[in-house]
């Protein structure tokens, strides 16, 4: 059974009909009150804000802050004083980008994005991936469940080698269990281990709301071959030898959740 989760939103645009949008980007002191100072000042000037985006290593003095706010009750005066107060509570130049479409805005002010230090990240909308798998598989056929597990198999394995020297020390099941958390912290699908044993070795997933799946449930076909490919090479890193995962249940043939079970290749 599934725990009930939180749905998490990461948005790089806004779509809010009527209001006036901006962003805006700042550094806060990384410490204990940092941010709340700033928002603060926010709540003064009575703005709603939207979304929050902020990240700050241990090592760090600043953290960087970016927010998409509605500013649309605020005359340009009032937001001149907003930015003036912010930068005086923050010792931070505010950098800042209001909408030039009423009601729609697209971030611009922060680029490269990363999911943790010297670990960049790209965001793609599941429309968008699912067109580009189902455009895959008008073009090359069942050749493309191939191209799709290559392509992703030396993803996890590249992946997995670059952690596994990072978390040096580590129990290896402890790392292998945050591992497979990743397809979900990046909205793949959401895996639940059903039988893990390194030393055997052995391993049982269930995966649950696979995006691939779902966008391929035409093709009545077992389909989980980007995400088998990701989580073989994270299996072939951590044993340092050819491990593939093979899909015996699928939600694209009906099945009620993907399941993949390990085996020497």
């Amino acid at each position: 059974m599934v725990e009930k989760i939180l749905v998490r939103y990461v948005p790089w645009m806004l779509h809010v009909e009527g209001r006036e949008l901006c962003e805006l980007c700042f550094f806060v002191k990384n410490e204990p009150g940092g941010l709340l100072r700033a928002l603060e000042v926010l709540a003064k000037y009575h703005v709603n804000i939207l979304s929050t985006s902020g990240y700050s290593h241990a090592s760090w003095k600043y953290a960087p802050i970016i927010l998409f706010i509605d500013v649309s009750n605020l005359s340009e005066k009032e937001f001149s004083s907003l930015v003036n107060e912010l930068e005086r509570v923050t010792g931070s130049k505010v950098r800042y980008k209001k909408s030039t479409v009423k009601g729609f805005i697209i971030d611009e002010l922060s680029f490269p994005m990363y999911v943790a230090p010297n670990i960049r990240a790209l965001m793609l909308s599941e429309e968008v991936v699912e067109n580009m798998l189902k455009g895959l598989y008008e073009k090359y056929g069942d050749v493309a469940a191939s191209i799709l597990y290559n392509f992703a198999f030396g993803g996890g394995k590249a992946l997995t080698e670059k952690m596994l020297k990072r978390l040096e020390g580590i129990e290896l099941e402890n790392i292998v269990a945050e591992l497979l958390k990743f397809p979900q912290a990046t909205g793949w699908c959401k895996v639940e281990i059903e039988d893990l044993d390194l030393a055997a070795p052995k391993a049982s997933l269930k995966l649950f709301s696979s995006f691939e799946c779902e966008a391929l449930k035409f093709r009545r076909k077992p389909s989980s071959h980007l995400i088998r490919g990701y989580l073989s090479g994270v299996f072939t890193a951590v044993l340092k030898k050819q491990y593939r995962f093979v899909e015996v249940k699928c939600t694209a043939v009906g099945d009620p959740y993907c399941k993949l079970v390990l085996e020497r290749t």
